[in-house]
Parts: C-alpha cells; sequence; structure tokens
C-alpha cells in the first residue's frame, strides 16, 4: 500500500510574480503595498488652501462672520451651527458602558421610565 502525500502538507512551488518577492508577500517599492502615498499628495490640498487664503481676507471674513451672526439672531440654525462649529467645536460624543450589575441597573431604569409616562386610558379595545 502506498501512502499518498497529505494535500495539507504539500506547497505549490513558488512562482515569482512581478512586484512579489519570493515569499508572496509585496516587494519593496511595489505600489499596492502599505505605505504607498496612495491619494492625492498634500501639496494639492495646500494649493487650495492658499488660494482661498490669498482670496479671503480678513475683512471679508469678517463680512461672513456678521452676516452670519445677523441669520443666527433672526433664527436660522444653519447658522448658528456654523458659529458654534467655529466657536467651540464640534461636539464630542461620548459614550459610557457600565457592565457591572447592567441586568440591575436596566430594570431599575425602565422601572423609572415607566414610573414617569402619563398614564393613558384604554380606548376600549
Amino acid at each position: 500500500m502506498v501512502d499518498s502525500p497529505n494535500p495539507a502538507q504539500t506547497q505549490p512551488p513558488a512562482v515569482s510574480r512581478p512586484g512579489r518577492a519570493a515569499n508572496g508577500r509585496f516587494a519593496k517599492g511595489n505600489k499596492a503595498a502599505k505605505g504607498g502615498g496612495g491619494g492625492r499628495p498634500h501639496a494639492y490640498a495646500q494649493d487650495y488652501q492658499a488660494e482661498m487664503r490669498s482670496a479671503l481676507d480678513m475683512a471679508t471674513w469678517r463680512g461672513v462672520i456678521d452676516k452670519a451672526i445677523a441669520q443666527a439672531l433672526d433664527g436660522d440654525n444653519r447658522a448658528r451651527l456654523f458659529l458654534a462649529s467655529y466657536v467651540m467645536g464640534q461636539p464630542v460624543q461620548q459614550v459610557v458602558a457600565d457592565l457591572t450589575g447592567s441586568r440591575d441597573r436596566l430594570m431599575s431604569v425602565l422601572g423609572e421610565i415607566e414610573a414617569s409616562l402619563p398614564e393613558v386610558e384604554d380606548g376600549g379595545a
């Protein structure tokens, strides 16, 4: 009886592919490898920022701020959000997870919510 080799132990012969090392990983200099700096270079965005700064002087920016303040005072929610984002920054959402005694705490909170709800009469159903 002849033992056939275990397919899990046999390895296919190493095939050299362009841009790959002998072990199959990306070779140094391969553009698909990590850290390849894909996407637009940072200088691209800096050009637009520089152009924006040259076109928007402080006097013009002050006019934008004055207009936003007037709109916010007239009740424009988007103007209020715009001003708040510059003055206070974007809000940070915090999530606190208390896993100790979570079932008891959940039942307590649900009981408090149920107690705070107004009584509603059944419509005869």
